[in-house]
């Protein structure tokens, strides 16, 4: 991590999120161990009422559990805090998104800077044609919110033409006519292909993308 990253980062709670840290923290630990440890004989006698002390801290504790636990949810709409949290999921997406558009565009420009250097001339049309492409989806995604559409449903064709290629390369392993090591290798660039697109799928739309 860079110096000064977590200082930078670091956000003050408001009294809203300390009330709800203090409304979840453990409850009864402390108490069940305090009862626990009474011994059970003073001398020769029992010690009074060691019975009635552990059941009344078992009951505060089950209150405090199923109570608070049951209430947790209705404490977090009153304080509005659910609201919030979903304000910022949305913003860190648009950040994300943003960001990931500026990425975009600053590979397309250091692309300009190897053409013309003569660098990439064989190959930079159909990478300049890819990362537009990207451009476009993200930027739409961007104007129309989060829900990432374009991407999304971008990201459904190609899984859909990595499955098929990944059953043509077992149908032609299958017939014999490609190598284990072949076969592995190919598996493996489309499994870091399937991974790829999911995560920028998830990226663009906020959502859970792999269960397609």
């Amino acid at each position: 991590a860079r110096p000064g990253n977590d200082d930078a980062r670091r956000v003050t709670a408001t009294w809203k999120e300390t009330f709800l840290v203090g409304f979840t923290g453990i409850r009864g630990v402390v108490s069940l161990v305090a009862a626990l440890s009474i011994p059970e004989m003073v001398g020769a006698e029992p010690f009074p009422d060691r019975d009635l002390i552990l059941f009344v801290t078992f009951c505060v504790i089950l209150a405090s559990l199923v109570g608070q636990g049951a209430a947790l949810p209705k404490v977090i709409e009153y304080l509005g805090l659910d609201k919030a949290g979903a304000a910022e999921a949305e913003s860190a997406k648009r950040n994300e998104v943003t960001a990931r558009v500026a990425g975009i565009r600053a590979a397309l420009d250091r692309l300009k800077e190897l053409v013309g250097r003569g660098t990439a001339a064989r190959s930079a049309a159909s990478l300049q044609r890819l990362h537009e492409d990207r451009l476009t989806a993200f930027i739409h995604t961007g104007d129309g919110g989060i829900d990432g559409a374009p991407v999304v449903e971008a990201a459904g064709i190609q899984l859909q033409l990595v499955a098929a290629e990944r059953a043509s390369i077992a149908s032609q392993y299958a017939a014999e006519k490609l190598t284990d090591e072949a076969r592995r290798r190919i598996e493996r660039e489309l499994d870091l292909e399937d991974a790829r697109i999911r995560h920028a799928a998830d990226s663009a739309s906020g959502k859970g993308f792999w269960e397609i």
